[in-house]
């Protein structure tokens, strides 16, 4: 198949599982309304396959479902993929996120398409055909915005399709002094300790040593924290929206209710951290260290735990893309 337009949406999902089909639905319709900028395919499974037809396009997005946490309100979640892809893989699994086919694409035709994901809420996984009107609802609102965007619009993080589902990257932005990475360096150096509500969006703060201090509520949403030490910190309530947390020390330290929606884990030292309540929908944990993390009440769906390390876990509630639901076990292995 040979792409004539410069967009290309890949629905993908079990569609004998009715709301689980609803990114397949959604390719279905834009094939059968001809859009003049939009090829679709409609798939049950992300393949090597697909790389070949990503590659024609500039622009690829991925739309597929996940499980609402119980007390959260199901909307459509979206998640921009960076062209500088770090994951380096060869094999893809039929059940690893667009991110992995998005690396082997790369790694294969050195080559990368700009990319987003799109995440249906599906609250009827029953086997059948029929869609939940939540989920109905939400295609509907999903095709109106495609149709709206550009092939190369960047979909901000706070953009609404409409009032009753919104397209949610991030929480609400946090207000707070404004601080760079050197500023709070600076004064972390003179002893001081108590950072809450800064606003740090973007700040590059790779390999800093931020120990033991208290950024709770601070808006870190985008910032490069690679290889950041940041044990027994207090990250309560912090905005992390897309983060780069790649091999960092978060050992004892406070996420809970952080909002680490599409942040990079990888490799990170999560030993004993405690994220109750936390929102990692989208997140990458692979080959992360959870030993003995507290994961009580945490919405995972969509979130990456290939190779991750989750002796000794506590989960309860936990929300994952296939909707299980644990009640105060210990989560041994890896």
């Amino acid at each position: 198949m040979k792409l004539t337009k410069s967009r290309l949406v890949i629905g993908y999902g079990n569609r004998e599982k009715s709301d689980e089909g609803a990114g397949c639905r959604i390719a279905e319709i834009i094939q059968q309304q001809d859009w003049k900028d939009t090829e679709a395919l409609s798939v049950e499974y992300l393949t090597p396959r697909l790389a070949s037809f990503m590659i024609q396009a500039k622009t690829v997005v991925f739309v597929g479902s996940y499980v609402p946490f119980n007390n959260l309100k199901p909307e459509i979640i979206v998640k921009h993929f960076l062209p500088n892809s770090k994951k380096e893989k060869f094999e893809i699994n039929s059940l690893d996120p667009p991110s992995v086919l998005l690396s082997f694409t790369q790694l294969t035709y050195h080559k990368q398409p700009n990319a987003f994901w799109i995440l249906i809420p599906a609250v009827n996984c029953q086997k059948g055909n029929n869609f939940s009107s939540s989920t109905q609802e939400a295609i509907q609102n999903a095709i109106t915005y495609l149709a709206a965007q550009k092939p190369m619009d960047i979909i901000p993080s706070d953009h609404s399709v409409n009032r009753s589902s919104k397209i949610s990257l991030s929480s609400p932005k946090i207000g707070g002094q404004k601080m760079d990475a050197i500023q709070l360096l600076s004064r972390k150096e003179q002893g001081e300790r108590i950072f809450s509500k800064v606003n740090l969006h973007g700040a590059n703060l790779k390999g800093a040593n931020l120990e033991e201090i208290d950024l709770s509520e601070a808006d870190l949403s985008h910032a490069d924290l690679t290889e950041a030490k940041l044990s027994r910190s207090n990250l309560s309530s912090a905005n992390l929206t897309d983060a780069d947390l790649d091999y960092a020390d978060l050992r004892s330290a406070n996420l809970s209710q952080v909002n680490l929606i599409g942040a990079s884990l990888v490799g990170a030292k999560l030993g004993r951290a405690n994220l109750k309540g936390a929102d990692v929908r989208g997140a990458d944990f692979s080959n992360a260290d959870l030993s003995g993390a507290i994961l009580t009440d945490v919405e995972l769906s969509a979130a990456l735990l290939t190779g991750a390390n989750i002796g000794d876990v506590e989960l309860q509630q936990v929300a994952t893309e296939r909707g299980i639901s644990h009640k105060w076990i210990s989560w041994s292995g890896s």
